[in-house]
């Protein structure tokens, strides 16, 4: 049994799965365990919220339950075996209503409620009932609350969104870009109206899309929200200008415009991996954070040779050779974007197996399955 396990008496088993969440551990298998050993005993859990999608999994194996908030971040809920549970009233018994919401739920996980209020099917103490107008923000949601449901810790919807419809800007003018200049691109590659439409394509549409959705994926990976949301503004109040002025000025060749874009973008890329800092900085989640925390490292290194290749079109310190002009893009498309890209859908891979599971009720067990089937 689990060091987080306690016996009260031989009547019942107490589990406080606080410490497992505060570690960003799921705490279902834990329980799943003590529930199978409790030999006709009742089991008194303990939980920082009460754990509604799990009270519906253990009354479909047939037991019932009483639930009581004692502070706002303690639940405790006793489940009894049916027959011990007999004649304890409509309070204790689970309703069809709420064996349907855990499967529709993820029976694995324990989730907050959006609202404190005890649900019908069930009562708890007087000495503890929430008060109705008690209704946390998710910024006063104790920190197990946040790491067992990642999507607490989202920046506001339209910080991403505003990067994504910069994206799709980016797009359009990229597209333009490309019929102007598609008949040097092929003789003269180098030309500065080509490197106009590769800087439109590479900075104001792909990594604009990619700050957009690290601002959004990297808080969820990471179960930790970013440092600062107007931090998040002032990068997009940054880079997209930058991005737009860097290939502008190689379009119309003024070489103080390109610098000025330069330092636009490179001090919103500085401002964007400070404030993603937090979310990647989580440790035990795998490849997709390192990846992250990878392409985030490899997108400064990039914007530092684009400011400096940006001054040196001024002040001639060294030449672009072609073999460095090379280097900037390569680490620019594998070692930023490639890497962004492969880092993001992996993490999008693994939140979604992790959180789209059923069980199986042929056997009464549970396990892994894909959307739509059953393990």
């Amino acid at each position: 049994m689990s060091a987080d396990n306690l016996t009260g008496d031989t009547g019942e088993v107490l589990l406080d799965v606080r410490p497992i969440i505060e570690r960003g551990e799921e705490p279902f298998g834990t329980i799943m365990q003590t529930v199978a050993a409790l030999d006709g005993r009742s089991l008194l859990l303990v939980a920082p919220f009460e754990p509604t999608p799990l009270e519906g999994v253990l009354a479909a194996q047939g037991y019932t339950y009483q639930s009581e908030r004692v502070t706002d971040t303690e639940w405790r809920v006793r489940f009894e075996p049916a027959d011990a549970g007999a004649g304890a009233g409509a309070g204790a018994v689970a309703t069809d209503q709420s064996e349907a919401k855990a499967v529709a739920e993820s029976p694995f996980t324990i989730k907050s409620r959006t609202s404190p209020v005890p649900s019908a099917t069930h009562a708890p103490s007087a000495t503890h009932a929430p008060s109705a107008t008690h209704a946390p923000s998710a910024p006063t949601l104790p920190a197990s609350v946040m790491a067992m449901d990642p999507t607490q810790n989202v920046p506001p919807a339209w910080l991403p969104l505003g990067f994504l419809a910069a994206a799709g800007a980016g797009l359009i003018g990229f597209g333009v870009a490309m019929m102007v200049t598609a008949p040097t691109a092929v003789t003269f590659p180098r030309d500065d109206h080509v490197l106009a439409a590769v800087h439109f394509g590479v900075l104001a549409f792909l990594s604009a899309a990619v700050l957009g959705a690290l601002h959004q994926f990297g808080p969820v990976v990471g179960a930790k929200p970013l440092r600062s949301v107007p931090a998040g503004v002032l990068t997009g109040v940054l880079f997209v200008p930058g991005a737009w002025l860097i290939p502008l000025g190689f379009a119309t060749r003024h070489t103080g415009v390109v610098q000025l874009g330069g330092v636009l973008a490179t001090t919103a890329v500085c401002t964007a991996a400070w404030n993603l800092s937090r979310p990647l900085s989580a440790t035990g989640k795998g490849a997709p954070i390192v990846g992250l925390r990878l392409a985030v490292a490899y997108l400064v290194v990039t914007a530092g040779f684009g400011v400096t290749y940006a001054f040196d079109r001024g002040f001639y310190w060294f030449p672009l050779l072609s073999d460095r002009v090379l280097a900037h893009a390569h680490l620019g498309l594998i070692g930023w974007l490639g890497l962004a890209y492969v880092a993001v859908a992996e993490a999008g891979r693994c939140f979604c197996w992790r959180t789209v599971r059923t069980p199986a009720p042929a056997n009464g067990q549970f396990g892994w399955s894909a959307p739509g089937r059953r393990s």
